[in-house]
């Protein structure tokens, strides 16, 4: 029997929503893009911790075949990119109508209307949105022909440089958006004189305060919560009023380090002599959108898990069940188990301690305990990590540091960070935004140019290393190392 490899882990999880993707790969995809995903994969959930598992190379299979649909048909790509746009907003759309209902006076078969209404927006909306995954498959195919065709050109130690500079978005990602329209209340309250503290700020300052909170409130909200309260808010803004900085320079600071990446791609597209490359001059412009895209669609789907949360909070509530217990019942099962009240908690116990979904052309099968162990030790396959001192990724963005190592994985994990370590995680999410705003420098076992990693590194300015597969397996809380982000490379120094 075939084993599979581990092609990705995500922390702090629960198997709703992250059964949808599943099955959106393995039953819907192809009518999007006319190619097939593996008809067999394994999702493990095990204590809140979600891996999968697949054939890589039917993986690849389809990045090759998305990939030179994006080559040679740049029409279908930019309408792809536009698609992903309209789906994200129609699940907002949804999912917000939900927020903003009264859901204690819906009757049991309403609100699973609601929940089964979600599952379609969500699995047509990832269906386009899974573009850019698509595109670079698990062995990162964009990313490496971008960064093939800059080494013909630049010297290699400037070749990590050029494509991180020509793959940045020049449109705000939400997180920047909110830092901005934050600054602005600030600014506004620091022109009121009168007012050095947010006590002595007017009442239409506090409902500004308000507006953002409700505006941006869900930004870390992931899969699970919690959102940011409006406590959080003003401490955020007394912390900025005791600095007594001049927020407005903050602002056109921002703005200028905007206008400086425009120029410096338009200098780096002048010394590859994009102009006359109309083939990698589309595929930089693609990849530029498709970064801010991956961010765009990350945004619109933790919004709407902000959204459905009050529904998984409305269910549990109905059934005496916890959040976290509502979210390992599967789409299939939810109207036995709210119209029915068909359910046992304590199987719903066993799915949380370990889980597995196997996804096969007939259907879906969920196995736990002893069963679920069993189908991960046959059906999976295990790369040990060999003793060595050094590892090669690409760089997401360019710089040299040194410092220790934090293997940060989970939002139990971020108490570990100190200003300048080198954070270490298989993969980034919002989440683990106060630890990446500490680090010195970024490190991930996966990855391409278009990872949440990439795009904050690129926002803070850090150096980043993505793709080395095993640094987490490698590397251990604790070792200093050097960050070579131009030639890619970590390793140990002491």
């Amino acid at each position: 029997m075939k084993k599979y490899p581990i092609l990705a882990t995500n922390y702090d999880v629960s198997i709703w929503p992250l059964c949808m993707l599943g099955e959106m790969l393995v039953y819907y995809f192809h009518r999007v893009y006319g190619v097939r995903y593996p008809e067999e994969q394994i999702g493990e959930w095990k204590n809140r911790v979600n891996r999968w598992a697949a054939d890589k190379n039917k993986h690849n299979r389809v990045a090759s075949v998305v990939f030179a649909r994006a080559m040679n048909d740049a029409r279908w790509a930019w309408r792809m990119t536009k698609n992903v746009s309209l789906a994200s907003h129609r699940l907002l759309q949804f999912s917000s109508s939900v927020f903003h209902a009264n859901l204690s006076r819906k009757t049991d078969t309403q609100l699973w209307n609601l929940y089964a209404r979600y599952q379609k927006e969500f699995i047509r909306m990832y269906a386009y949105a899974w573009f850019p995954n698509a595109l670079e498959g698990i062995d990162t195919l964009f990313t490496k022909t971008l960064t093939a065709y800059v080494a013909k050109k630049v010297a290699r130690e400037e070749v990590g440089k050029y494509v991180s500079v020509l793959t940045t978005p020049l449109r705000d990602s939400t997180r920047q958006k909110e830092e901005k329209a934050f600054l602005k209340i600030i600014q506004t309250i620091q022109k009121a004189k009168s007012a050095s503290t947010l006590d002595d700020v007017s009442s239409a300052a506090h409902a500004s305060l308000k507006r953002h909170c409700t505006q941006y409130c869900w930004l870390p909200f992931d899969y699970d919560g919690p959102a940011w309260d409006l406590v959080y808010f003003l401490d955020r803004a007394r912390g900025l009023l005791r600095t007594r900085r001049n927020q407005g320079k903050m602002l056109l600071t921002l703005d200028r380090e905007r206008a400086a990446i425009k120029k410096q791609q338009w200098e780096y597209e002048q010394k590859l002599d994009l102009r006359h490359d109309k083939k990698f001059s589309y595929l930089f412009a693609l990849a530029r959108e498709i970064m801010y895209l991956k961010d765009y669609r990350k945004d619109a789907l933790f919004q709407s898990y902000y959204h459905m949360d009050t529904l998984v909070r409305e269910i549990g509530r109905r059934l005496a069940l916890s959040s976290i217990q509502v979210k390992h019942i599967l789409p299939q099962e939810m109207r036995d188990v709210l119209v029915r009240r068909r359910y046992d908690p304590n199987i719903l116990n066993e799915r949380i301690q370990h889980s597995v979904l196997l996804y096969r052309k007939n259907g879906i099968r969920i196995f736990t305990g002893k069963d679920a162990k069993y189908i991960m030790q046959t059906r999976t396959e295990q790369k040990r990590a060999s003793r060595v001192t050094s590892l090669a990724g690409d760089c997401a963005y360019a710089g040299r540091v040194q410092g220790v190592v934090r293997i940060v994985c989970s939002t139990h994990d971020i108490q570990k960070m100190r200003k300048g370590d080198i954070l270490v995680s298989s993969a980034t999410n919002p989440n683990l935004m106060p630890a990446l705003q500490r680090a010195g420098a970024i490190v991930t076992d996966k990855g391409g140019l278009t990872c949440h990693a990439a795009i904050i590194a690129r926002e803070l300015k850090i150096p980043c290393i993505i793709g080395t597969k095993i640094a987490t397996k490698v590397f251990h809380d604790g070792d200093r190392v050097e960050v070579d982000a131009e030639h890619g490379i970590i390793k140990k120094i002491s």
